[in-house]
C-alpha cells in the first residue's frame, strides 16, 4: 500500500496588507517573512492581502493581480503553483475629489465613503491566495454568485447598509470570494477551499446583514462540501464535491465556534460534525485580538481548517507568541528596553474592533500607559492581528 505524503498547511490572515504596503516594503512585510519563514509548510493560504488592480488606489499603480507574486519574491519562497483572486469588498467604494482611494479605511470619512453593500474602501481589499507546493489541477471561483440563486427565499427587507439605504435584490453572497482550488497530490485530488467570510460583528449598524450573510455564506460552504445545508439548494452549474472527494476548508470564518448568539456559529458546528477540525472544537485556542497593547484585549477564535473525513490530522495548533508583560504603570516614561523586550503604549479605553468610537466622556482617562512586552509578541502584532495556525494532514487510501 502506497504511503502518501504528509501535507503541511500554514494559514496567515495578514491584516489589511494593501497595495500601498507592498510597493514601499511596509514594516509588516518584513514581520510576516520573520514568522512564515519559521514554518516548513506545503500550502500557504493568505487572507487579507489586496489585489492589485490598476490605477488602485491612485494612478501610480500600474499592475492587476501581480501582488501574491510579488510577496513570494519579497518572502523568498519557492513553490510549484499559486491563486490569487479579487474580493467583491470596494469595487463600489467612492474616491476622494482627486480620483484617488482612501487606503486608510478607519477614518470616518472614508468609511463615508466606502462600498454601501460589500464594504471596503477600495476595490479588492482583503482578497485571498494560496501558494503550493503541489501542481494546480482545477480551480472553481464563486465571486459573482448570486445570493437570491444560493436561497430564493432569502429576504433583506429587515436589513439596512451602513448608510442606512435597502440592500439590492441583486446582491451577491459573498462579500469577498469562494474558491475550490483542486491540487493533485500523488495520484489524488484534493480540493483546497479557501474561504475568507463576512464578519458576523454588526460595526455598529443595529440593523447590520453581516451576521445573517456570515450564516449564509457558511451554509454555501456546508452544501458544498455535504450536499446539504438548511434549506434546499438547486444552483445551476455548480455542484456540491462528492461523497469521497478529499477537501481542506482553510480561511478566516469570521465567526467565534464559541459565541452561541451568532447565528453562523452553529452553521459553523454543523460543518464540522461532517468534516474534522485541525483542533477540537472546545480546545481551539484564539486566533485573533485586538490590535492595541492593552492587558486584555478582545480575543476571539475565527480563523479555522477544516477536512473532510477521509484526511487523518496528524498535528494542529494555533500560533501565538511569548505573551509575558511587565505592567509600568501610567507615570513618567519608563527608560530603555532591555535586550529582548520592547516598550509599548497603550490607553485604558482604546476600542477592540477597527472603526469602533469609544462614548466620549469628561472622566475619561487620557493619559498613555506603558507595558514591557517580549519582541516576539511585537513582531506578530507588527504583522497582523491574526495569529498563523497550522496543521499536518495525511490522505486517508480509499
Amino acid at each position: 500500500m502506497t504511503v502518501l505524503p504528509t501535507i503541511k498547511l500554514l494559514h496567515y490572515h495578514v491584516t489589511n496588507l494593501d497595495s500601498a504596503k507592498i510597493k514601499n516594503n511596509a514594516r509588516q512585510i518584513e514581520s510576516a517573512r520573520k514568522i512564515i519563514k519559521q514554518f516548513d509548510f506545503d500550502i500557504l493560504s493568505l487572507n487579507g492581502v489586496q489585489y492589485d488592480l490598476q490605477d488602485v488606489p491612485s494612478k501610480s499603480f500600474r499592475t492587476t493581480g501581480a501582488n501574491i507574486g510579488k510577496l513570494i519574491a519579497k518572502w523568498g519562497l519557492e513553490f510549484e503553483s499559486y491563486f490569487f483572486t479579487p474580493s467583491n469588498l470596494g469595487m463600489q467604494a467612492k474616491t476622494k475629489r482627486d480620483g484617488t482611494y482612501f487606503v486608510d479605511a478607519c477614518t470616518p470619512e472614508a468609511l463615508a465613503h466606502a462600498d454601501d453593500v460589500n464594504f471596503g474602501t477600495m476595490p479588492g481589499q482583503l482578497s485571498s491566495g494560496g501558494i503550493f507546493k503541489y501542481k494546480i489541477s482545477d480551480q472553481k471561483i464563486y465571486t459573482d454568485l448570486s445570493w437570491k440563486d444560493f436561497n430564493p427565499d432569502v429576504n433583506f427587507a429587515r436589513f439596512k447598509t451602513p448608510g442606512g439605504a435597502d440592500f439590492p435584490e441583486e446582491m451577491k453572497l459573498f462579500d469577498k470570494s469562494f474558491s475550490d482550488i483542486t491540487i493533485e497530490v500523488g495520484e489524488k485530488n484534493l480540493h483546497i477551499i479557501f474561504l475568507h467570510a463576512t464578519p458576523a460583528h454588526h460595526f455598529g449598524n443595529p440593523r447590520s446583514i453581516n451576521g445573517f450573510r456570515n450564516a449564509e455564506q457558511l451554509r454555501f460552504l456546508e452544501w458544498y462540501v455535504s450536499g446539504e445545508t438548511d434549506h434546499s439548494v438547486a444552483l445551476s452549474g455548480i455542484k456540491p464535491l462528492k461523497k469521497a472527494d478529499y477537501y481542506m476548508i482553510v480561511g478566516d470564518l469570521n465567526v467565534d465556534i464559541n459565541d452561541k448568539e451568532a447565528e453562523g456559529s452553529s452553521v459553523l458546528q454543523s460543518v464540522i460534525e461532517k468534516s474534522t477540525s485541525w483542533i477540537r472544537p472546545d480546545n481551539i485556542a484564539f486566533t485573533c485580538e485586538a490590535a492595541h497593547f492593552g492587558p486584555s484585549p478582545l480575543r476571539l477564535v475565527l480563523d479555522y481548517i477544516i477536512v473532510s473525513r477521509n484526511i487523518e490530522v496528524l498535528q494542529g495548533k494555533v500560533i501565538h507568541p511569548n505573551f509575558d508583560r511587565e505592567e509600568l504603570g501610567c507615570g513618567q516614561k519608563p527608560g530603555e528596553s532591555p535586550p529582548g523586550r520592547s516598550m509599548v503604549t497603550y490607553k485604558i479605553d482604546e476600542p477592540d474592533v477597527a472603526g469602533q468610537e469609544v462614548t466620549p466622556s469628561a472622566t475619561k482617562d487620557r493619559r498613555d500607559y506603558y507595558a514591557m512586552i517580549d519582541n516576539e509578541y511585537l513582531l506578530f502584532k507588527e504583522a497582523s492581528y491574526h495569529y498563523p495556525i497550522y496543521g499536518e494532514f495525511r490522505l486517508g487510501n480509499l
